[in-house]
């Protein structure tokens, strides 16, 4: 949203017009909010950081990742509320390529012990609205194909 709109969450959007991408995760999240805000969908993220600029849309759904990058690369932008879907991320892998997993998920514990795996995630928690979760432990069954953490 923009720093000076009075919005608080998603519930204060009905009627607006919330950009997100084709194929998006976000699509049927917003069309199931009570207050029917107005899904407005572009190509990319790049593109709806655009509309947001123009004045063509009112906000932008997505995940925390992509909104901790699209407002730091507007100053006028602010990320507001609670989330309304929880979609966490994960890596997979081919399941031809057990090297991968094994190579993956080495450098998650590596990351886990050292203390950078929780600084990597940080940034992101700190962000308003955002409500970070415990990383699960790695995988530790023995299908060396099984996919990483």
């Amino acid at each position: 949203m923009r720093k000076d709109s009075t919005a608080r969450g998603i519930q204060d959007l009905g009627g607006k017009k919330v950009c997100t991408t084709a194929g998006s995760t976000a699509i049927p999240h917003l069309n199931a909010v009570p207050s029917k805000p107005v899904p407005y969908i572009l190509a990319d993220f790049t593109d709806c950081l655009v509309a947001f600029q123009n004045g063509e849309v009112d906000a932008i759904a997505t995940d925390d990742a992509i909104l901790a990058g699209l407002a730091a690369q507007d100053p006028y932008a602010k990320i507001i509320g609670d989330r309304f879907s929880d979609e966490p991320y994960g890596i997979g892998s081919a399941l031809g390529h057990p090297e991968f997993t094994r190579f993956v998920n080495g450098v998650l514990d590596q990351m886990r012990a050292n203390g950078n795996l929780d600084a990597a995630v940080q940034p992101v928690a700190d962000f308003p609205g955002s409500h970070p979760r415990p990383l699960p432990p790695p995988h530790t069954g023995t299908d060396p194909g099984a996919g990483p953490t």
